[in-house]
């Protein structure tokens, strides 16, 4: 397993993504899935630079893996506030624009860019695990 750790901040944003799409060259997976690995993980990781950390800095540690007929799979680690996206109400994609609620549509399209998806608090941390199939 390989991880990166950086502070929770914007400019962590690139070298965690670079990161990713390396190890993922590494893996000799597929390279059709870079776009969909990319788009999640820097929504996950927006989400955790702008909300984790309500009383100010922290980090996010990220590890990638390649787990058999899970595929390519990222756990991204932060220890702010408990959160776990997966109990979040789906959007509702049919109201109209005037009626929708604001928020809630990064997760949904997480959802729909991972093949499997888990949310696990464990010891004082969040952890997400986001897996992509060849």
């Amino acid at each position: 397993m390989n991880s990166l750790r950086l502070p929770a901040r914007l400019e962590s944003l690139e070298p965690f993504c670079i990161f990713v799409l390396e190890k993922l060259n590494q893996s000799h997976l597929p390279p059709e899935l870079a776009p969909k690995i990319e788009l999640a993980l820097e929504e996950v990781l927006m989400n955790i630079i702008h909300y984790a950390y309500p009383q100010g800095d922290g980090d996010i540690l990220l590890e990638c893996s390649v787990e058999g007929q899970r595929g390519f799979c990222l756990r991204i680690h932060d220890w702010g506030s408990p959160f776990n996206p997966l109990t979040r109400q789906a959007t509702d994609i049919s109201l109209g624009i005037t009626l929708r609620p604001i928020g809630g549509w990064g997760i949904l399209l997480v959802r729909k860019m991972a093949d499997e998806l888990n949310y696990a608090r464990q010891d004082d941390k969040n952890v997400l695990t986001l897996c992509f199939r060849k």
